[in-house]
C-alpha cells in the first residue's frame, strides 16, 4: 500500500523538510510511509520491525533492514540539524537521538494533537497550476508504465 501520495503524506513531507530532512534520501520516502502506516494503525509502532519495516519494504521492493538503515540515516540528519520545529515536537529535555519508533511516535502524537490537519486544500479554478497538473500526469504515467513492466516483464529480469 503506497500512502506516500495521500494529502496527509504531503503534510508529513513538508514537516520533515522543516525538520531538516531532504527528499534526496531514500529513507525520506520510507519515513513518510512509516509515519502514515503508524497513523493508520498505532499498534504498528509496537511491532515496528515486523509490521512497518516489512510493509514499507514490500511496497518499495527492498528489505526490512534496508528500510531501517535508510530511515536511521534521515533521522540522524534531522537530529544533527536540531531545528526549532524538532524542539517544538519532542521538547528540549531529550539529549540523545531517539530510536526510530520513538521518533515516529513523537511525530504521530504531534499530528494526532491536531498540529497537522487532514483537510485537503482547495485551489480556486482561476489559480489552477497547469505545470503541477502536468507533472502529476507524468508521474502517474511513469507509475503505470513501471507497474505494467513489473507485471508483464520477463520473470528473470530484476528491477
Amino acid at each position: 500500500m503506497i500512502l506516500y501520495q495521500t494529502p496527509m503524506a504531503g503534510r508529513i513531507r513538508r514537516l520533515l523538510i522543516q525538520l531538516g530532512a531532504t527528499p534526496n534520501y531514500i529513507g525520506y520516502r520510507y519515513l513518510v510511509e512509516a509515519i502514515c502506516l503508524s497513523l493508520v494503525d498505532p499498534q504498528n509502532l509496537e511491532l515496528i520491525t515486523k509490521k512497518i519495516y516489512l510493509e514499507v519494504a514490500t511496497t518499495y521492493q527492498t528489505t526490512g533492514s534496508a528500510v531501517e538503515r535508510n530511515i536511521r540515516t534521515v533521522l540522524e540528519i534531522i537530529w544533527r540539524e536540531q531545528t526549532p520545529m524538532l524542539k517544538k515536537i519532542i521538547g528540549n529535555g531529550i539529549r540523545n537521538r531517539p530510536c526510530i519508533s520513538q521518533f515516529i511516535g513523537y511525530i504521530c502524537s504531534w499530528i494526532e494533537d491536531g498540529n497537522i490537519t487532514v483537510v485537503p486544500m482547495q485551489r480556486p479554478e482561476d489559480e489552477i497550476d497547469e505545470e503541477a497538473d502536468f507533472r502529476e500526469m507524468v508521474i502517474n504515467a511513469k507509475r503505470a508504465w513501471f507497474e505494467y513492466t513489473r507485471t508483464h516483464a520477463n520473470p528473470d529480469l530484476k528491477f
